[in-house]
């Protein structure tokens, strides 16, 4: 497996998130409380907002800065609606 994508609802039950036509959009599995994402890339955590390290974008969508590579890991942590 080239990426490995996991999501995290509040009772941190993981499920796979689904890549959009790039690599740096993502759509997640159910729809999440506006600003309770967290999302760490490779162990480390990202920051949220424009300018930042990733954005939310809508209700289930993630949108990062920088395409993730070939063996990165992408984990989403959030409060389900």
């Amino acid at each position: 497996v080239a990426y490995i994508y996991k999501e995290r609802d509040c009772g941190e039950v993981v499920f796979d998130l689904f890549p959009l036509n790039t690599m740096n959009e993502f759509t997640v599995f159910n729809d999440f409380v506006k600003n309770s994402t967290k999302v760490a890339l490779n162990g480390l955590w990202l920051r949220r907002g424009v300018g930042f390290d990733y954005i939310e974008d809508g209700s289930n969508r993630i949108v990062l800065k920088e395409t993730i590579l070939p063996g990165d890991s992408l984990v989403v942590e959030y409060t389900e609606q």
